[in-house]
């Protein structure tokens, strides 16, 4: 009896790191699916300080899939992103592949909280941002951003 026990014991703890990855991975497309529309900034914060509410209004980030198109004023910036749900704050790595930063990795983490989504990215290309602060004493270029889903006619 006790034999059959351990034997049930070791095949369930394998069995869980053999689904452990995937439904990580499964949390992440999930993930996805909840981002995919329009998102308004609703906050800006570069370095600790907040950018003028005239810069906010201008950008819409819409996003389907693993593919992200960000517009600020009349500059593109568009690319994909992946995500990584096992991580604690979640991880997302944006390439853009049009504007300014095109070619460019930008490790971000994100939160998503039903129809706010939370974005701190590590502007230099090189760190990932530990947590959602853009104080002036990051490491870095940090900006904080914190969107809001568009309604329907597109306002907040």
């Amino acid at each position: 009896m006790l034999k059959t026990l351990s034997i049930a014991a070791v095949f369930f703890t394998s069995l869980l790191l053999v689904l452990s990855p995937a439904v990580a991975e499964d949390e992440g497309e999930a993930d996805l699916k909840k981002m995919a529309g329009e998102w308004i900034p609703v906050l800006m914060q570069l370095n600790g300080k907040k950018q003028p509410d005239k810069v906010a209004k201008s950008i819409r980030l819409t996003i389907t899939g693993d593919k992200y198109n960000t517009v600020v004023g009349e500059e593109k910036d568009e690319g994909t992103l992946k995500v990584d749900a096992t991580k604690t704050p979640r991880e997302m790595d944006i390439t853009p592949s049009v504007g300014p930063n095109k070619g460019k990795l930008l490790p971000c983490i994100y939160e998503l909280k039903g129809n706010e989504l939370k974005v701190c990215y590590g502007l230099n290309g090189t760190e990932r941002p530990a947590d959602f602060k853009a104080g002036e004493d990051t490491k870095g270029v940090v900006m904080l951003i914190t969107y809001k889903r568009a309604s329907k006619n597109g306002r907040r």
